[in-house]
């Protein structure tokens, strides 16, 4: 499903009883169904939007892709356990500045490939509550990233990566990271 909004500059996602979107706070302007699987905003989100859950997304792939307009998402607590793949989910949302993943369950996720790219706005990312052992691909991971100060990956247990090309490319703001348990044996693809 692709939700194709113009007024959104905020987005809570939360797991409730019955699934529901809603747009620019208004209970009549909403999509509700117990069948979604997978949503996808498209052109600017410029107000608030708040989605409500009652199954396992298995996708966000492209999610918030080109929500160049979105200052702020709240994901904290949200269940991506069944998602495998966050391909470009925050990809160009050149206007975010915070992003609230505390507790994500992201334990069945593969492929994180330019997850983050170009968030040009983005100062602090923490990413450490995130169980990555089941990645295989962070390519352009943060890449365009170039206000990016803050980066934690400090418990991201990686051994299954194997593609991290571009991982930090033109990340030129970061100051410090720390990748002491960063495991790249794996790793087959670095350029």
């Amino acid at each position: 499903m692709t939700i194709l909004g113009n007024g959104l500059t905020q987005i809570l996602i939360a797991n409730e009883e019955t699934s529901m979107i809603l747009v620019n706070g208004n209970n009549n302007n909403y999509f509700k169904s117990d069948n979604i699987y997978s949503v996808r905003f498209s052109y600017r989100i410029t107000a608030t939007v708040i989605i409500k859950f009652n199954k396992k997304l298995n996708s966000t792939v492209r999610m918030f892709y080109n929500s160049n307009s979105l200052l702020y998402i709240d994901l904290s607590n949200f269940d991506m356990s069944s998602v495998t793949h966050a391909t470009e989910m925050f990809c160009n949302c050149i206007s975010l500045t915070s992003i609230d993943l505390n507790n994500v369950n992201a334990k069945a996720i593969i492929g994180m490939h330019k997850m983050f790219y170009n968030c040009s706005s983005l100062t602090f990312l923490d990413i450490s509550s995130f169980d990555l052992s089941n990645v295989k691909t962070m390519k352009n991971m943060f890449s365009q990233c170039n206000s990016l100060k803050d980066l934690n990956l400090s418990y991201s247990k990686t051994s299954s990566l194997k593609d991290i090309q571009g991982l930090f490319y033109n990340c030129s703001s970061l100051i410090s990271l720390d990748l002491e348990i960063f495991d790249t044996s794996g790793v087959t693809c670095m350029m």
